[in-house]
């Protein structure tokens, strides 16, 4: 039987019908990627500013680190027979203060109120610093 016109489903009515719907999802599409790239870029760059500031922490931690050997090592390296750092004075024996300053017996602090808690340090322990310093700089 020979095709004859307007018997039958149209492929342009089809087509027609098709088309608007396809272009929907197609922009619905190429909007939902729009606002993924958008995403990807916001994340991207914030990725990229968390990595600085972690550099920035990590270069931080090894300098410290780093200040905090060099001054144990040369608090520590001799102690005996050397210039007390709080009273300048020549003495036999220093300790080592928390704040690495080489201290004589003199110089350690134990007054205020908790004295009374307060054990005295054995000989190799870390003794409070009371003429050289208020912070842990030295």
């Amino acid at each position: 039987m020979p095709y004859q016109r307007g018997s039958g489903p149209s492929l342009c009515s089809q087509e027609n019908r098709r088309r608007p719907r396809f272009y929907q999802i197609y922009e619905l599409l190429e909007r939902e990627l729009a606002t993924l790239w958008q995403n990807n870029i916001h994340l991207h760059n914030r990725c990229q500013e968390l990595q600085f500031r972690v550099t920035l922490l990590q270069n931080r931690l090894d300098h410290a680190t780093a200040e905090w050997s060099l001054r144990y090592h040369n608090a520590a390296r001799d102690r005996t027979n050397t210039i007390c750092q709080g009273c300048h004075v020549h003495v036999a024996d220093v300790r080592l203060s928390l704040c690495f300053h080489l201290l004589c017996r003199g110089c350690y602090s134990n007054q205020g109120p908790e004295a009374g808690l307060r054990e005295p340090p054995g000989p190799s322990a870390f003794w409070t610093c009371k003429a050289c310093c208020t912070s842990a700089s030295a």
